[in-house]
This record gives C-alpha cells, sequence and structure tokens, in this order.
C-alpha cells in the first residue's frame, strides 16, 4: 500500500534490533541492579553482624569490668565507714576485699580500653581517683586506730571522702 507509513525493508530490521538491542540492555540493567541490591544488602548483613560480635566481645566485658571495679569500690567504702563508726576491725572485711580485687578490674578494663587513646587517658585519670580514695581511707583508719580522739576526727572526714568517691562514681 502506497499510503503505509510502517518501515519496509531493512529500515524496518534496523529498528527491530535496535528494539531488541534495547531489550537486552534493559533486562541486563535490571539484572545488574538486583546483584547491586543483593550484594549490598549482603554486605550490610555482614557489618551489622560483624559489629554485634565486636559489642558483644569488646563492650559488654568492658562493662562488666568497670561495674565490678565501682562495686569493689562500694566494698571499700563500706568498709571504711564501718571501721570509722564501730572501731571494730572485722568491719574493714569488704574494704580489704574491694582493695585485693580493684587492680583486677583495672587490668581488665585497660585491655579494652588500648585501643583507644581518650579512653586511656580516662583510664588514667581514674587511677589517680582511686589511688586518691583509698588514701583517704588509709588516713581514716589510722584515726580510729590512734583511739576515740582520732576516731571522732575521722567521723569528721567522712564529708571529704564522700566528695572523693561521688566525683569517682560520676
Amino acid at each position: 500500500m502506497p499510503g503505509d507509513l510502517a518501515p519496509q525493508g531493512p529500515v524496518r530490521t534496523y529498528a527491530h534490533d535496535v528494539r531488541k538491542r534495547l531489550r537486552v540492555v534493559l533486562a541486563s540493567l535490571i539484572v545488574l541492579l538486583i546483584a547491586i541490591l543483593a550484594s549490598s544488602y549482603f554486605v550490610a548483613r555482614g557489618i551489622n553482624r560483624g559489629s554485634k560480635q565486636e559489642f558483644v566481645q569488646g563492650a559488654i566485658p568492658l562493662k562488666s569490668a568497670v561495674q565490678d571495679m565501682l562495686f569493689q569500690m562500694v566494698n571499700q567504702e563500706t568498709g571504711s565507714r564501718g571501721y570509722i563508726i564501730t572501731g571494730d576491725k572485722a568491719t574493714l572485711e569488704p574494704l580489704t576485699a574491694g582493695r585485693a580485687a580493684v587492680p583486677a578490674d583495672l587490668r581488665e578494663i585497660a585491655k579494652h580500653v588500648a585501643l583507644v587513646p581518650t579512653l586511656g587517658a580516662e583510664l588514667a585519670r581514674i587511677r589517680r581517683e582511686i589511688a586518691a580514695i583509698e588514701r583517704h581511707h588509709d588516713k581514716l583508719i589510722a584515726l580510729v586506730a590512734s583511739g576515740p580522739a582520732g576516731q571522732r576526727a575521722a567521723v569528721a572526714s567522712v564529708p571529704q571522702g564522700s566528695v572523693l568517691f561521688d566525683a569517682f562514681r560520676s
């Protein structure tokens, strides 16, 4: 038909080839997009799983060591105050137990923070605070052991120890 606008012969074949190639390219792009989405899903999942594992292996033991150290410092405070109030050396048992356990907790904490310089500086500060608290306890214990006047002086010095301990705990 002379009025037909549809391409004839080689033009029709060329247009057909272009459509065919476009379909192939489009299908390839869709497959590539699916592959990228799938790989990004699995990469994200692996990163998430790895971070959870790292958290479990690092943060939880660190938190446990910090909590135990704080508990042992409370033991020291309890033993010191018990001795100040009663003058009975048996009340020093929590202090003795706390003093024995704190260095091990500090070593455990140091292992976990070794790779983080800012936490290392914080740990050094905490060690200084612990040393100051323990010196304060020793001073109070020596005062109580010196007699009734020393015990009264130790009782009067308890608020100073509370300030040290509260700063440490925070």
